[in-house]
């Protein structure tokens, strides 16, 4: 992504929208000048994520699975609306559903996700973040954790960007495990992840990322950037 114009990001959103909050936080301060917010979509009008994103001035809107006769046609109106929207970066913040296999290869690469595990633990299956949690438990690990990765095709967690850990305390459910990742990892790895992202000079090697330094007028980087 060229930096001379910012990303074009949509946010794929749901529930109480938490981390979608961080995101209009970040953007309010201007951390994230790289990044155009072009719209929040989710499944439920009703839902409070959208009024966050309605009160801080982004464009948002509901896509109700429950008017559509499949999965393949909710989908495909979930991919039209992001391709209408000239979408750079789709990021997953709350969305509650797995995407699908064509917007996974339409924008191969970049998709931006957070992983309630510190991968590559807990990352080669598709889990609900609460049993991630009961088995970090029962594990004995004195740490848990989030991560920003990239997502693979096949929907899996592809290369991380940032980590962030959380001590497992005594008495931890999963159910406040999570919460706490929620509240002291996630809200803050996606925001930094994000300006990762749209920096311009994110650079992907395989599994590993890192940026590339700030150069002077004239210099090549040498790399090519995500």
């Amino acid at each position: 992504m060229a930096q001379e114009s910012k990303v074009k990001t949509a946010v794929l959103t749901g529930g109480q929208g938490v981390n979608l909050q961080a995101v209009l936080d970040t953007r309010y301060f201007g951390e994230i000048p790289g990044m155009e917010l072009a719209m929040a979509i989710a499944p439920d009008p009703d839902c409070f994520a959208l009024e966050r994103a309605r009160l801080a001035g982004i464009p948002a809107c509901a896509i109700q699975r429950e008017i559509f006769p499949n999965e393949e046609s909710f989908h495909r109106a979930l991919k039209d609306r992001l391709e209408d929207l000239d979408t750079e970066l789709v990021v997953l913040a709350d969305w509650p559903w797995p995407l699908p296999e064509p917007i996974l290869r339409r924008w191969s690469g970049h998709v931006l996700a957070l992983h309630p595990a510190l991968l590559p633990l807990y990352g080669d299956a598709v889990r609900t973040p609460e049993e991630i949690q009961r088995l970090v438990l029962e594990s004995g690990a004195q740490t848990a954790g989030a991560t920003a990765c990239l997502l693979e095709p096949d929907g899996l967690p592809g290369p991380v960007l940032l980590q962030r850990p959380v001590p497992v305390l005594p008495g931890d459910t999963p159910e406040k495990l999570l919460r706490r990742i929620t509240e002291e990892a996630e809200r803050l790895l996606l925001p930094e992840a994000l300006a990762m992202v749209c920096s311009g000079r994110l650079c992907v090697r395989g599994r590993q990322t890192f940026l590339l330094p700030v150069m002077e007028d004239g210099e090549e980087a040498g790399y090519e950037i995500l």
